[in-house]
């Protein structure tokens, strides 16, 4: 999938130095930029992992490249990566967008949620395959992942059988650093992949 960026909505927090983008597809993206401060092959990882997270029916935004003009990135001036003290500009062409999920300005995602609200996630078991994914995949960063209100079966490719339900919603996000981000190795750590909120394993036996 390709998009054009058409709307520069607000840098992101984060290594990658990502920003949230609109785009001429009606969606909105958050975008890592191919010149980006960690590597251009954490776009590569980001690509790969998103193709194996959709094949394993396992919730992830849907991925796209996405195309930055010249002419958009000298009307946005604010488009630019921080390296110390100096501004690099971002280079123009096709770039790693990972959907946001619905219009940033009605839909509040969020990335973090306290323990009581982390029970009613109604896709919460996704967290058990996702760390299988991520030993598999040596991410060697922490499981990362955003959450929204809304309708399972719309949102989890695995529920598209299962009742109808209403609640938060995780998707797991953030892959730029499976094969060890731009080392492209194969580390292996007790606690890499792992989310930071160990309630998320409790069902395990």
């Amino acid at each position: 999938m390709r998009a054009n960026a058409t709307r520069l909505i607000r840098k992101m927090r984060g290594g990658s130095q990502a920003h949230l983008l609109e785009c001429d597809d009606g969606h909105f993206y958050v975008v890592k930029f191919r010149n980006n401060a960690q590597h251009r092959r954490i776009l590569i990882n980001e690509w790969i992992a998103s193709v194996f997270l959709s094949y394993l029916q396992i919730s992830t935004p849907p991925a796209a490249i996405v195309s930055l003009s010249t002419a958009f990135l000298e009307a946005n001036p604010d488009i630019y990566i921080q390296l110390g003290s100096r501004h690099q500009a971002v280079e123009p062409g096709r770039h790693f967008g990972s959907r946001y999920p619905g219009n940033p300005s009605n839909v509040m995602v969020y990335d973090f949620l306290p323990d009581a609200l982390l029970d009613k996630v109604v896709n919460a078991a996704e967290f058990l395959g996702v760390l299988a994914f991520d030993k598999w995949m040596s991410n060697t960063d922490a499981r990362q992942s955003i959450f929204f209100r809304a309708g399972l079966r719309q949102w989890s490719p695995a529920a598209s059988q299962s009742p109808p339900r209403a609640g938060f919603v995780a998707q797991m996000m953030d892959h730029g650093y499976v094969f060890d981000g731009p080392h492209w190795t194969f580390a292996d750590s007790p606690l890499q992949g792992l989310y930071f909120r160990p309630s998320t394993y409790q069902r395990v036996q």
